[in-house]
């Protein structure tokens, strides 16, 4: 099965139609997540949660196509934002035209069908973000985020549907939340694993 890593923006919202058989919706829903998308395939360069980060930054009704704004906003070196600028461009995910940056596909998702390097890497790096924040004990920051969990007994035979069920989740939750005007950049991560060995 493959592993989806997607990078939320700004768009309409489309809804998956009801009132269908269970089959008629899985089916509407892979052909919903497959062509959506502009699939970038894997392996390639991205590698780090700054280069997920920044493509969405763009997206920002406050972005400043400003380097040092750019930096201090993902705290990240002003070289990190002009080597990632510079790879996304190559990549040509951004185009740089006027003194504006804008991001060229509204959404982008990877999609391998094996275990690769980088896309580990990010979500490695996604949640050691998620283990600071943890970390974070005030008020405000425990106001303006969301962990969970559930433990579970499940059935192995479901868990292929199960995946299609998160990967739908994401994408409901991304339309719900990137309506209206966007201030705020936020990341989703879901982990579905075994406990045991």
């Amino acid at each position: 099965a493959g592993l989806i890593l997607l990078f939320q923006s700004r768009f309409g919202a489309k809804k998956i139609s009801t009132g269908k058989t269970k089959i008629q919706k899985k089916q509407e829903l892979k052909h919903y997540l497959s062509t959506e998308f502009v699939n970038i395939q894997a392996p390639l360069e991205i590698s780090h949660w700054y280069e997920v980060a920044i493509l969405d930054l763009l997206q920002l009704e406050t972005f400043k196509p400003d380097v040092k704004w750019i930096s201090e906003k993902l705290g990240i070196s002003i070289k990190i934002t002009l080597d990632t600028l510079e790879k996304l461009s190559e990549l040509k995910l951004i185009e740089t035209k006027n003194n504006k940056i804008k991001k060229n596909q509204r959404k982008v998702t990877l999609k391998t069908t094996y275990s690769i390097f980088s896309i580990r890497q990010i979500h490695r790096e996604f949640i050691q973000k998620a283990l600071l924040e943890l970390d974070q004990t005030d008020e405000v920051s425990f106001s303006k985020r969301r962990i969970s969990g559930t433990t579970m007994a499940i059935n192995p035979k479901l868990l292929e549907e199960a995946k299609i069920k998160v990967d739908a989740f994401q994408q409901e939750l991304t339309d719900f939340l990137t309506q209206g005007k966007c201030t705020e950049l936020y990341q989703i991560n879901l982990q579905l694993f075994s406990l045991l060995k």
